[in-house]
């Protein structure tokens, strides 16, 4: 089972009232751009905050599909598992007299990179309701 960090965003109230007026696809164009975010969360987290002793860790990071439950569109980024079950143990651990074997790596490893990103979230979401409007 993977261990799973979840967050939320405040301040989308424009784009989410856009997606109850719009018609089916934008669903679809949301888990997409939802998709595309947690992948660049992935990578940022892999290659630069993740801290590495074998990669074991590093390699079971990954964005999750997108799941859609009625008006509610999600995206999960992951990492852990069975080949990694101290990755929530690394991700919480704010001791200060652990040290990194890599500046800029430790805890927060998924966090760090989703805050990154998130600043750019409600733009590229609204980009991809106004592409649904124009294929309309």
């Amino acid at each position: 089972m993977d261990n799973l960090i979840e967050l939320t965003i405040e301040g989308l109230d424009k784009t989410l009232a856009a997606l109850s007026m719009l018609p089916g696809q934008s669903k679809p164009a949301l888990a997409k751009a939802l998709y595309r975010h947690a992948e660049r969360v992935s990578a940022r987290a892999k290659d630069t905050f993740v801290p590495v002793d074998t990669g074991t860790l590093r390699s079971t990071i990954h964005a999750q599909l997108p799941k859609t439950e009625g008006d509610t569109v999600s995206v999960g980024i992951a990492a852990g598992g069975p080949s990694a079950p101290y990755a929530v143990i690394v991700h919480e651990n704010l001791n200060p007299r652990v040290r990194w074997r890599k500046a800029g790596t430790g805890p927060k490893y998924l966090e760090r990179p989703f805050l990154e990103e998130a600043v750019h979230m409600d733009e590229s979401l609204s980009a991809a309701l106004v592409e649904v409007v124009r294929n309309l």
